[in-house]
């Protein structure tokens, strides 16, 4: 019944993991099937639940693609981690496209007056984040399963920079 208070048949629901603490500090795959069957209580096929994260390489590492209930897909926001983070696509610069990359919605963004002191002066890209397509485009509805873990600057962290930092692009601004 509380599930079904928050869910209903025809919801397409994202469940953001976070993959970045390995291995002792991920999003459980337990959990992940168990949010997976609350939903499914509720009415919401499998097929509509798309799991997802910020990097697919750490995504990858981590085994959640082996773990998900069948009929769950994946995507990822970018292929991988890298220091400018201003590509819109999610593909990593001069390397080969990956596949489920949703990249990041170019009408979606937040802009913030601080950037990498490295950056371009005459690229505006730099002062703006944008919002990952997964959840602009792609779900109705999301849960976050944050971790406990500890950010140098920001001390322990949970769903606010799982929401701040795995949802949109260009974060290294954040961590001069």
């Amino acid at each position: 019944q509380a599930w079904r208070s928050l869910f209903m048949a025809g919801d397409r629901v994202g469940i953001k993991v976070v993959p970045v603490g390995k291995p002792d500090s991920i999003s459980s795959h337990e959990l992940l099937r168990a949010v997976v069957e609350g939903l499914q209580s509720a009415g919401v096929r499998a097929s509509d639940v798309l799991v997802f994260e910020r990097y697919k390489n750490e995504f990858m590492q981590c085994n959640y693609p082996r773990n998900l209930p069948d009929g769950v897909h994946w995507e990822c926001s970018s292929a991988a981690y890298d220091d400018q983070q201003l590509a819109i696509d999610g593909q990593l610069p001069g390397k080969p496209q990956e596949s489920r990359v949703a990249g990041y919605d170019r009408d979606v963004y937040r802009e913030l007056a601080y950037c990498q002191p490295a950056a371009d002066p005459l690229d505006d890209r730099r002062f703006r984040s944008h919002l990952s397509r997964i959840v602009t485009q792609k779900v109705d509805k999301f849960i976050c399963l944050p971790v406990l873990k500890d950010h140098r600057s920001g001390g322990v962290t949970l769903s606010l920079k799982n929401l701040s930092h795995g949802l949109a692009n260009n974060v290294a601004r954040s961590h001069i």
